[in-house]
Formats: C-alpha cells, sequence, structure tokens
C-alpha cells in the first residue's frame, strides 16, 4: 500500500495517496512512514480546515518522533499555513531550511516565509 502510495504522490494523485495511506494505518497504526504520508496528501489535496488540522496532528506526531524528517516539517508548515496558524507555520518553515537549506522546497519556504513574518 505505501508503495502504491508513494506513486501515487510523485504523480500528483494526492486522493489516492490519501485513501492508501489510510489504509496503511488501518493495518499499522503506529507507522510514521504512513502516517507522514498522509499529511502530506492532506495539504495537497485541499482537504479543508478539518483535514488541515488532522495533517497538522499526524505530522506532529511524525516531528516529535524524528525531528530530522524534513519533508515532515515543509508540508506541517503548510498545514499550518492554510489553517490560519502564521507563528506555527513559520517555525515549521524554519525547521525545514535548518534540516535542508539547499533543499526541493527552500525557495518556496523563503518566500512563504517572506509573506508570513
Amino acid at each position: 500500500l505505501i508503495a502504491k502510495a508513494k506513486q501515487d504522490i510523485e504523480r500528483e494523485r494526492f486522493r489516492s495517496a490519501r485513501n492508501r495511506y489510510r489504509a496503511a494505518l488501518e493495518l499499522k497504526g503506529d507507522s510514521l512512514e504512513a502516517k507522514e504520508g498522509l499529511g502530506v496528501a492532506l495539504v495537497n489535496s485541499d482537504p479543508g480546515t478539518s483535514g488541515y488540522r488532522e495533517a497538522a496532528q499526524l505530522l506532529t506526531e511524525v516531528v516529535d518522533a524524528d525531528d530530522s524528517k524534513a519533508t515532515a516539517w515543509f508540508a506541517l508548515g503548510m498545514a499550518h499555513q492554510f489553517s490560519g496558524q502564521r507563528a506555527a507555520a513559520a517555525r515549521a518553515y524554519k525547521r525545514y531550511l535548518f534540516l535542508e537549506p539547499a533543499g526541493t522546497f527552500s525557495s518556496e519556504v523563503r518566500a512563504m516565509l517572506g509573506q508570513l513574518e
């Protein structure tokens, strides 16, 4: 399930990925990989306020368990930003930049930080 969900993310099929990651979590509820994937899929599928809150909760669990997960920090920043939590979004984005100063999303994150601060 997780391998197929990752393919869905790569192909920007976020709703399909969301469903697969949910199924993976039903099988193994403590899977950080599934929680991170579901969080990423949620923030990219325009889930509305409750979906962003769910993504933030899942991604917080991931970074609390392993604070070196740069993608989780990036997605957590998005979840917070889209739910109107500007300060929390800025903290998550800064952590992402600390971990990946030249990462895939670093330019985008710097621009978002400029809007938040």
